[in-house]
């Protein structure tokens, strides 16, 4: 469910200092290291979204377009941009693209937006702000959840306490009439049915999210068939077998699989792209310790793709209600960059298990 809010300002501005053994996000505001023409990130959104499409199952036609890119405020990245897809005026799903190393990378969600929808119907001035794992689009003082959690507010602090850069409008551009993507007859890939679990606040209050042990729960619906398995049930079940208070440590996602009796292997480093496709080849979707200055994130890669010198991982997201599609370009390289479309970027791999 979409959450619509009066924003309220707040007296206090929290610093929350968190290391990168505690997966839970920090909001820090990002600083763009260079300019990149907006041309550029159209260029590349409008040749990646091909294959976006051919990934979700949307079929190229005359009624797809694309919108400007769009700055997100508040997020940990300045080079974030988001670009809507819509089918006429319908917007049906989203792309956020950043660039980082030379070169840009995106993430994709095939999703149905209204308050999109009605900013382009309704020729309507706004801004999108990252707040508390989600994404807002702002309107005459007004916030409206578009992405990442749904069970967040937003909330921003008093050096940031208007949001009055309301000064965005969306402009559609048709799509590059071409072959359906990069990925071609020449494609590899293989997917994995694992289920969504969605974040959640830790029962005990102890963290605002625990999205690794939603991560968790969707790794032990999938291997072990326990389908009543939730965040918040598999955090009461570690609280209540071990002492102490759980968290994303190593030691506590390793205690998921003994409670399920499960056997898995334990990496502290990231993968390049033929170790992650011989792994969901064999069957067994990734656990994944993302990281970003101050804070952490954890996720499924769920499958894979690529040809033609693309690649593209599957996420199960716990902030997302549907899977989420990565785009990169180097093979080789032991992490990958996830530019989430709530706003916020990881480019660290700090470890698997599988």
């Amino acid at each position: 469910m979409k959450t619509k809010i009066r924003i309220m300002a707040l007296s206090v501005l929290f610093m929350i200092s968190l290391s990168i053994l505690t997966p839970v996000l920090a909001m820090t505001q990002g600083v763009t290291d260079t300019a990149i023409p907006v041309e550029k990130y159209e260029e590349y959104a409008d040749k990646v979204i091909k294959d976006f499409m051919a990934l979700n199952g949307i079929v190229y036609t005359s009624e797809l377009k694309l919108s400007n890119p769009i700055p997100v405020e508040n997020d940990n990245d300045g080079n974030n941009k988001a670009v809507f897809l819509f089918r006429n005026s319908e917007c049906i799903g989203m792309m956020m693209i950043t660039f980082i190393n030379g070169r840009f990378t995106s993430s994709f969600s095939k999703e149905s937006i209204p308050a999109i929808t009605s900013a382009l119907n309704e020729s309507r001035h706004f801004s999108l702000v990252a707040s508390n794992e989600a994404l807002w689009i702002v309107t005459d003082g007004i916030g409206t959840n578009i992405s990442g959690r749904s069970d967040v507010i937003l909330a921003y602090s008093e050096n940031r306490q208007n949001y009055s850069n309301e000064n965005q409008t969306i402009a559609l551009k048709g799509i590059t009439e071409s072959a359906n993507g990069t990925v071609g007859n020449t494609r590899a890939y293989s997917f994995l049915n694992v289920p969504i679990v969605p974040n959640a606040a830790a029962p005990d209050g102890s963290s605002d999210g625990i999205c690794w042990a939603a991560a968790m729960a969707s790794m032990i619906r999938y291997k072990a068939g326990a389908s009543s398995v939730t965040a918040t049930s598999l955090y009461n079940e570690l609280k209540n077998a071990y002492s102490g208070t759980p968290s994303g440590l190593c030691t506590w996602v390793s205690r998921c699989f003994s409670l399920y009796s499960l056997s898995y292997t334990h990496k502290h480093s990231g993968a390049n792209f033929n170790t992650v496709k011989g792994i969901i080849d064999s069957g067994k979707p990734i656990y994944c310790w993302l990281s970003c200055t101050g804070g952490a994130h954890s996720v499924v890669i769920s499958g894979y793709e690529s040809g033609y010198g693309n690649y593209y991982y599957r996420l199960v997201d716990s902030n997302k209600p549907s899977v989420v599609t990565v785009h990169f370009t180097d093979a080789d390289a032991t992490s990958f960059t996830y530019a989430t479309t709530y706003g916020y970027t990881y480019t660290g791999w700090v470890c698997r298990m599988y």
